[in-house]
């Protein structure tokens, strides 16, 4: 196979649920770590989901040649006003999750649970540069910041995100239960309509 697409992304908990959610097309999608690239990806100065995943996209097409899958996700928290969101992952600094976790709950200690309302979004983004297309899909599910961190699955934010339908936070579901109905899942599924005429139209 001389052409496939390269994803572009380190973070193994997103590798992991993206080739799960796009499975079927797991011939024709490349990790950095299979290519052995071990590139820094660009910092995501954008001021949008859209953008952010954009700037990864368009630097590993342009660095490579070929076609990207790049994604930008974040924890969005009404009663925090935008601290996180597009900052999710900056969130603190340089610190661990579970510290970031703790800031939250920390600045969170006092709001009640009806004014804990939260979602998760994901805009993810394919770009063929040499074919000039560039496709974005997003997803979004809402819920509410749990009072502690429950559970162990998934990664991130995950175990202080509590899911009203399932009674459980994100931390607790296994990967089943979340590519099910995350944000992320909603995102690449409905790019999983594109990569099929991508494929049928032979392009790979």
């Amino acid at each position: 196979m001389d052409k496939f697409i390269i994803l572009a992304t380190k973070n193994e908990g997103k590798i992991r649920e993206i080739l799960d959610i796009l499975s079927e097309y797991r011939s024709w999608i490349k990790t950095l770590k299979d290519l052995n690239l071990d590139i820094e990806l660009p910092e995501e100065l954008g001021e949008s989901y859209e953008e952010n995943a954009f700037i990864k996209a368009r630097y590993i097409a342009e660095l490579t040649g070929y076609p990207v899958i790049a994604e930008d996700s974040g924890l969005e928290i009404d009663a925090l006003k935008g601290e996180l969101g597009i900052h999710s992952a900056r969130f603190g600094g340089s610190v661990g999750y579970k510290e970031k976790i703790r800031l939250v709950l920390e600045k969170m200690k006092d709001i009640p649970w009806e004014d804990r309302k939260a979602r998760f979004v994901c805009k993810a983004v394919f770009y063929d540069e040499k074919e000039d297309i560039k496709i974005i899909t997003g997803g979004k599910v809402e819920g509410y910041i749990a009072y502690e961190p429950r559970g162990e699955r998934g990664f991130g934010y995950d175990p202080i995100f509590y899911f009203p339908p399932l009674g459980k936070t994100f931390g607790e579901i296994n990967e089943f239960e979340k590519n099910k109905y995350s944000h992320r899942f909603m995102a690449f599924n409905k790019l999983k309509l594109f990569l099929e005429c991508f494929y049928k139209g032979g392009k790979l």
